[in-house]
């Protein structure tokens, strides 16, 4: 495999990180507000309904909303993804010089040192986020040359990576339903 060619996935891999970096951050915000309004909600109906009994609810939400938007706000989504662009972007930069200095045979070790100081001081990107170039790039025509055969061990791989993300969003856009039916099931007892 050529140096360009590594370059040039390390940094799709990159520009995955920082679109699923963005995403998390954009999907956080709606899911705190998401949780935000439930809450709000829950006591619209508490207070309008003198027998249901929600306070134990509610404080349950609140913390479940403390909880997540603290671990959301320490995550750094946002300027993790802005990190990783100005990586990607550098990364463009040297692909591009690599290829002309393949291209005419030269010396590109000055290159390889550029490289690796960008790896250095970024955060790597995800086994997923690299799953999901192979995936993208596996009909082009050197791709078998290049990274071998996108067998059904990289299929399983990558089908993994896209459903335990999307259960977990699922799974997190679920608990408050959840928590509010099983709250009324109590009550409703």
């Amino acid at each position: 495999m050529a140096f360009s060619d590594k370059i040039w996935k390390t940094r799709k891999s990159r520009i995955n990180t920082s679109e699923r970096l963005k995403t998390n951050d954009l999907l956080s915000q709606v899911l705190i507000t998401y949780y935000s309004l439930f809450i709000i909600i829950i006591t619209i109906i508490d207070m309008n309904n003198n027998e249901l009994n929600f306070e134990i609810l509610t404080l349950i939400l609140s913390i479940l909303i403390l909880v997540v938007s603290t671990f959301i706000f320490s995550r750094n989504y946002k300027e993790r993804s802005l990190m990783i662009q100005i990586a990607y972007i550098k990364m463009g930069k040297i692909y591009r010089k690599v290829l002309e200095k393949e291209k005419n045979n030269q010396d590109y070790s000055d290159l390889e040192e550029d490289y690796d100081d960008i790896l250095s001081y970024t955060e790597n990107h995800s086994e997923c986020d690299f799953r999901q170039v192979m995936y993208e790039v596996r009909k082009n025509q050197d791709y078998k040359t290049i990274n071998g055969e996108f067998g059904l061990q990289e299929w399983v791989s990558w089908l993994w990576c896209k459903s335990v993300k999307y259960l977990f969003v699922f799974l997190l856009f679920a608990i408050p339903i959840i928590v509010l039916l099983v709250a009324l099931e109590t009550v409703c007892q």
